[in-house]
């Protein structure tokens, strides 16, 4: 195969890939995080956070989902960075 087919090949794939990545659902994210996580369990399972807000014992990590980053979903944490709760929405003093 030529370099210019492997080149389609591959931003075929990557196309494909973004598709995937742009059609999950805020729901099945948040789904992968549970109370008691710390906050490096959470960066193992969805990445890193789009922003982060507030300080230990009231930390929060933000993600932005979608194809234009409009929906978001917020992770909160403990002093002990531990996961308390994770939901749809902005975390508080974060720009939606």
């Amino acid at each position: 195969m030529s370099k210019l087919t492997h080149c389609a090949i591959a931003a075929a794939i990557l196309l494909s890939l973004a598709a995937c990545a742009s059609s999950v659902k805020p729901e099945t994210i948040i789904s992968q995080v549970s109370p008691g996580m710390t906050q490096q369990d959470v960066v193992r399972r969805i990445g890193p956070p789009d922003s982060e807000y507030g300080a230990s014992g009231n930390s929060c990590f933000q993600y932005a989902l979608g194809d234009n980053s409009g929906t978001h979903f917020a992770v909160f944490f403990d002093d002990q960075q531990r996961v308390t709760a994770a939901m749809r929405g902005s975390c508080p003093g974060l720009p939606r």
